[in-house]
């Protein structure tokens, strides 16, 4: 190609001409024509590129198209340099370039021209500025497509196969992929070898579900080179019954960076609340419940799994604000407490909340609350509620083995010296005091070593059923460990209660038992020990154990009251 104001060098005239003519019909096109090296240097401009641009060709010979690339869209144009390469024509692309100062939006399609020179590539360019600002004053569709091009989540559409149909700009910010490369393949291509199995697995599950439940797998990514470029959550989304989509909706994130991207998507709700529809199938890909209500209590938008979480109808969501709290006041457990809170959060729109809501049904909800806000200003509340309830369970249950007695499930040493120590510090309020009961299974190992372990552990377990059938419910009873029993009777008016007490579960305990067949004799031997304030947990244990030794020395199955607390004698009573 000749420039169309130079000479034409050494060409035949025939050949001259017809470069002319082109030359000239490229100086008269209605769009930039630009013909770059295969780095992005300038070769040939048209009269419409100089008057764009404001850089005569002179001036712009051999500068690097890619200096008036905006940062975030230069790993796309890369791209497009090598793709081209490849074909007749390249597919078109948007990217925004510098522009006299401004950024605009730019259309470029290319094709190689070799002729030129080796890698050589001729560009059209078209300015779709006005075009696309038209577009989102006038369509929110095309306000949806900017956000999901430019927000830094991965977004895919893929078939039900997990075949790539189209992809969001930031697949290659963040990999370096071209679209066009993936485009009909497989997104498998961009797994790791080794989550690639997790990845056909989550495509398939996907695939099979109808509720929109979203299929979440952390799985590693690659970049383009094929080096693992970090673990991200892939969510995928079946959405089948949508005519405009029709097959899975993928979002990828980096996992470190979840909080910033949940965030943002919060930030987006005011502006994408025209396109919902569209908007759908984000929304659904979280298992969280979420509603979101402007300042004026209208619920805004929500998602199928708040419906589902607090089981209400779905015309409330249509309906009064009124209507739909009160409807949620019905399942829960405080509602005062819940509303409580509710009205302390609007009535403060910048709070944040997080914390525990108990239903009327059992289950548990963590309950996150944030100000949505726009430009800094708060226009509307973002709640989310998730299910809990298996995490509560879990912690309860480990609380409890932390304080009882797996085998019988009595109180264990550590939680009754706790309950001692408080009973001791109440006895200086009320003038009372406290008994410790230290209990003893006699010839216990006889029995363990002539039945076996399953029949000690039933033994173990019926001395603890007495126990509890003897005591109040304002008393404690524990398993100290091994064959060795508590019980803490608080607030002791009366030392012969106590000692009657014991001799209770003397009685109760020395009924024969049978074990596998045969009758066993659980006699106990039984250590009592009275004490105050003045005294500690440690000082009331040793004492009682004491007691029980003693019980024992005398020949078993009876009661001994410490040496230091016979003011109404020894209650051994074999």
């Amino acid at each position: 190609m000749i420039d169309a104001r130079g000479d034409g060098g050494g060409l035949p005239a025939s050949a001259l001409r017809d470069e002319r003519d082109l030359a000239t019909l490229l100086e008269e096109f209605p769009e930039i024509v630009l013909v770059l090296s295969a780095t992005g240097a300038v070769r040939w401009a048209n009269r419409l590129a100089e008057e764009v641009f404001g850089v005569s060709l002179v001036d712009a010979a051999g500068a690097s198209v890619l200096d008036f690339v905006h940062p975030d869209d230069l790993e796309l144009v890369r791209r497009s340099f090598e793709s081209v390469q490849r074909k007749e024509v390249g597919s078109p692309i948007e990217v925004r370039v510098r522009v006299r100062g401004r950024w605009r939006l730019i259309e470029l399609i290319g094709r190689p021209v070799g002729r030129v020179e080796e890698g050589a590539i001729l560009f059209a360019l078209r300015d779709l500025t006005e075009r696309r600002r038209f577009e989102v004053a006038h369509d929110d569709v095309a306000r949806f497509r900017a956000l999901v091009h430019n927000v830094d989540a991965i977004v895919v559409l893929a078939s039900r196969e997990g075949i790539v149909r189209s992809v969001s700009g930031s697949l290659t910010r963040r990999l370096g992929h071209d679209p066009e490369d993936l485009e009909g393949v497989s997104l498998g291509a961009i797994v790791a070898e080794e989550d690639r199995g997790l990845f056909d697995d989550a495509v398939a599950t996907a695939a099979r579900r109808a509720d929109r439940t979203p299929v979440v797998r952390s799985l590693r990514l690659v970049d383009r080179a094929g080096a693992v470029a970090g673990t991200y959550e892939l969510s995928l989304v079946s959405v089948d019954d949508d005519p405009v989509i029709e097959g899975l909706v993928v979002t990828a994130h980096d996992v470190s960076s979840r909080v910033a991207t949940e965030q943002r998507l919060h930030d987006a709700l005011d502006e994408l609340h025209a396109t919902l529809s569209l908007l759908h199938a984000t929304l659904e890909s979280t298992a969280d419940g979420l509603i979101v209500v402007d300042r004026e209590r209208r619920v805004v938008s929500h998602n199928q799994t708040f419906v589902t979480m607090w089981r209400i109808a779905p015309s409330l969501l249509d309906g009064p604000y009124a209507d739909l709290f009160a409807a949620i006041l019905e399942r829960v457990a405080d509602p005062d407490a819940f509303r409580v809170r509710a009205e302390e959060l609007y009535a403060h729109p910048s709070l944040e909340s997080d914390d525990l809501v108990a239903l009327r049904d059992g289950r548990t909800l963590r309950r996150l609350s944030r100000p949505q806000r726009v430009d800094d200003a708060i226009v509307g509340r973002v709640w989310s509620f998730s299910d809990v309830t298996a995490q509560k369970t879990a912690e309860e249950e480990l609380t409890h083995l932390a304080f009882h007695d797996p085998l019988t499930g009595l109180v264990n040493r550590a939680l009754l010296r706790d309950r001692l120590d408080e009973a001791l510090a109440r006895s200086e309020r009320s003038g009372r005091s406290v008994a410790l009961l230290y209990l003893d299974v006699d010839d216990f190992k006889s029995v363990n070593d002539a039945l076996g372990h399953a029949a000690g552990d039933a033994l173990l377990r019926a001395v603890a059923d007495g126990l509890v059938h003897c005591v109040r419910r304002s008393d404690s009873a524990a398993r100290l460990g091994g064959d060795e029993f508590a019980v803490l009777v608080d607030d002791v008016e009366d030392r012969r209660e106590v000692e009657a007490l014991a001799e209770r579960i003397r009685a109760t305990l020395a009924v024969p038992i049978a074990l596998n067949g045969h009758v066993v004799d659980a006699t106990v031997s039984i250590g009592v020990a009275f004490a105050d304030h003045r005294r500690t947990s440690e000082q009331v244990l040793h004492d009682a154990d004491l007691a029980m030794y003693e019980a024992k020395s005398r020949g078993k199955n009876r009661c001994v009251v410490s040496g230091a607390d016979r003011a109404t004698g020894d209650v051994e009573r074999p």
